[in-house]
C-alpha cells in the first residue's frame, strides 16, 4: 500500500464506503453532547441481566433468569453455541515485523472501514477509547486492565424481516439479536486478526468476550449509561488495538 494522495481509488478519496452516506455526516473536533470528565468505570456484572440471575431483583425473577435466556430457544441456543466457540479460538501472534502498510491515518481509517464493510457491517466507525468505556471487572470477577488507545465499532443491523413479522410472544427475539451477535463475532475476530498479521496489537470484543474481555461494547448487558441497540434493531461490537494510528483517527 503506497503512501501516494495522488492515487486514485476507494482508499484515497472521501466518498461513501458501505451501504449509508455517513462520510456526509458533520464531523467536529469535540461531541456537541456535554461530556464529563468524571465518568466512573462500572463493574461488568453490575448489568440488569446478570443482577436478575443473582437475585438481586426477587426471587420470581431469577427463576426467570435460568438458564441464560438465549438458552431457552434452541435456534439462539445453537447461535450461542457456535459464538462462544468462535471467541475461544486461539488467537494469533503479533507479527514480529511490521507491514509495509502506509502512515496516512485517513487511508489506513477506509482501508480497515472497507475490511469492515466487506465483512457486511452496516456501519463502521474508529474513534479513541475512553478510560471510562472499559468495565473494572468483567463477567466474571475478575479485575480487567486493558490499556487500548483506540476501537473500531462495527454496527450490524438485525434481521428486519422477521423483526417485522414478529408478534412479540414468538420467542424470536432473542434467535435475531444473536443472528447479528454471531456475524460480528466472526467480523470482529477476523478483523483483530488481520490488524495483529499487520504488526500491531488488537484485541476483539464481542458478545461472547473477547482476549482480556471488559470492554463495555456490543452485549446486550446494558448499564450505567452503557450502549445497547437491541431495541434500536441494531447489534455492536469493537477491535481494539494500541498505535496502529500516530494521531487521533477520523471517525
Amino acid at each position: 500500500m503506497k503512501n501516494d494522495r495522488s492515487q486514485r481509488g476507494i482508499l484515497f478519496g472521501d466518498g461513501q464506503l458501505g451501504p449509508f452516506p455517513t462520510h456526509r455526516l458533520k464531523r467536529v473536533n469535540k461531541p456537541t453532547s456535554l461530556v464529563t470528565d468524571n465518568i466512573q468505570r462500572v463493574n461488568g456484572r453490575e448489568n440488569a441481566l446478570d443482577k436478575a440471575a443473582r437475585g438481586d431483583y426477587g426471587e420470581a425473577v431469577k427463576k426467570a433468569a435460568e438458564p441464560f435466556l438465549p438458552m431457552k430457544y434452541p435456534i439462539s441456543a445453537a447461535q450461542n453455541n457456535v459464538m462462544n466457540n468462535i471467541a475461544t479460538t486461539r488467537a494469533n501472534e503479533v507479527a514480529a515485523v511490521k507491514a509495509p502498510t502506509t502512515d496516512d491515518p485517513e487511508v489506513l481509517s477506509r482501508h480497515i472501514k472497507r475490511l469492515g464493510y466487506f465483512l457486511q457491517a452496516d456501519i463502521v466507525g474508529i474513534c479513541q477509547l475512553p478510560k471510562s468505556a472499559v468495565y473494572t471487572h468483567d463477567f466474571g470477577g475478575n479485575p480487567v486492565d486493558i490499556d487500548f488507545k483506540n476501537a473500531i465499532v462495527l454496527v450490524m443491523r438485525k434481521e428486519s424481516r422477521t423483526l417485522g413479522a414478529s408478534t412479540g410472544s414468538d420467542w424470536i427475539g432473542d434467535p435475531v439479536s444473536f443472528q447479528a451477535y454471531l456475524r460480528l463475532a466472526v467480523a470482529v475476530e477476523v478483523i483483530a486478526s488481520y490488524i495483529k498479521r499487520l504488526g500491531y496489537p488488537a484485541s476483539p470484543q464481542s458478545m461472547a468476550g473477547g482476549e482480556g474481555g471488559g470492554i463495555m461494547s456490543s452485549s446486550r448487558r446494558s448499564s450505567s449509561g452503557q450502549v445497547s441497540g437491541k431495541s434500536a434493531g441494531l447489534a455492536l461490537s469493537s477491535i481494539h488495538f494500541w498505535d496502529w494510528l500516530s494521531k487521533p483517527p477520523p471517525c
